[in-house]
Order: C-alpha cells, then sequence, then structure tokens
C-alpha cells in the first residue's frame, strides 16, 4: 500500500514491564528503520500499558493496543495484524532480542524469495549464566520434522500476511492458546504453502 512502512512488526506482552524493554529496543535499534511496531498489551494489571504509551510518545512507529482482558497469544498477535499495514509481517517476543541487521537482512530474502509464506532465522540461546550457543533449524522442515523439535523459531518469522490470510491466520481458542504457532504451521502446510529458515543467526 502506497505510503506504508515497508514491514509490520507484531508482539503481545502480558505483565512485561519488567523485562519489555530489550526487546522493544532491539526493534528501534534496527539497522533497516521503515517498520511500523504493533504491540499489544493482553490484559496486563503492571505497568506496561504506560511504558507503552511512553514509547509512542517517543517513536511515532510503536502502535500500542490493549485488550481489556487477557485473551492470548494467538488473538491478540491477530489483532495486530488485521491492523497492520504491510504485507511483510515481522514476529518479536517481549522477552527476546533481535540482532540490530535483523532486518537489514531477513526483509530482501522474504521479498525475494515469495514462494516462501513465512522465512525465519537461525538464533542464539542464552541460559541463566550467560552462555550462549547457536541452534541452526533445517533450511526446509517438511510436516514430520516438526514432531521432534517444532521446526522453527516462531518469532523470529517474517510473513506475508496475505498467505496467512488464505488459512485464517492464528487460530484462536483454548486448544492452540499455548501452541499457535504450531497449528499456523500446519495450516500452510495443509494449503500447499512453503517455508523456509535463514542459516543466518539473527535472533
Amino acid at each position: 500500500m502506497a505510503g506504508s512502512p515497508k514491514i509490520s512488526v507484531v508482539m503481545s506482552v502480558l505483565n512485561g514491564s519488567k523485562y519489555m524493554d530489550k526487546g522493544i529496543q532491539s526493534i528501534i535499534d534496527q539497522s533497516f528503520s521503515d517498520w511500523e511496531f504493533i504491540i499489544c498489551d493482553d490484559g496486563s494489571n503492571d505497568e506496561t500499558w504506560q511504558k507503552l504509551l511512553n514509547y509512542a510518545k517517543e517513536d511515532s512507529r510503536i502502535i500500542p493496543i490493549k485488550n481489556e482482558k487477557n485473551m492470548g497469544l494467538a488473538y491478540s498477535l491477530n489483532k495486530c495484524i488485521r491492523i497492520a499495514r504491510s504485507n511483510i509481517l515481522a514476529r518479536q517476543d517481549a522477552d527476546d532480542e533481535s540482532d540490530p541487521k535483523r532486518f537489514e537482512i531477513q526483509y530482501p530474502y522474504i521479498v525475494s524469495h515469495p514462494e516462501y509464506a513465512i522465512v525465519g532465522t537461525s538464533w542464539y540461546n542464552i541460559d541463566e549464566t550467560g552462555y550462549k550457543w547457536e541452534t541452526h533449524p533445517l533450511a526446509d522442515p517438511i510436516a514430520k520434522d516438526l514432531i521432534w523439535d517444532g521446526g522453527f523459531m516462531h518469532p523470529s518469522w517474517m510473513m506475508y500476511k496475505d498467505q496467512l490470510s488464505k488459512v485464517g491466520y492464528y487460530t484462536e481458542g483454548e486448544l492452540t492458546r499455548r501452541d499457535q504457532d504450531y497449528h499456523l504451521v500446519l495450516k500452510l502446510y495443509g494449503a500447499g504453502m512453503k517455508m523456509h529458515n535463514m542459516n543466518n543467526v539473527l535472533y
């Protein structure tokens, strides 16, 4: 759409006032700056909403929205997606960080590979001692690969909004409250779509 940002970042947060700053800042610090950041407060009862409003005052690209009660991740992400102005969506979790060059590297890749509905990345794991190690998933997992490890790192995804719309976005409900990403992948595979993991460690 004319005048729309190239990327719409979507995130949900619940009672995240003490831990979400690094995740939000990792998007603000991206070397690729043409984005909007839609953040849904999923019924928090701490200072999350006020902090989101403060971020929005400092950066007009940040768009806070709010659920009056906790509705779950699938509902909240769908709410963000429906108001997203770009056809390219990026996920971010409130308690994780993106590499500063994530969008600079991932966006051109997904744009040049429209055959993939979703493109994920490799990632760092960090334990409680600060020890860090890389995880490189299969580049092109098939459905049976998901049985062992899920195949993808959900919050590292970039996605085509119009492709996700064909399967109804995330499935909302109690049965998918904790596994909405896994279920979405199965829906996409079932519809004949493809997904891919980049070897770059960007999350």
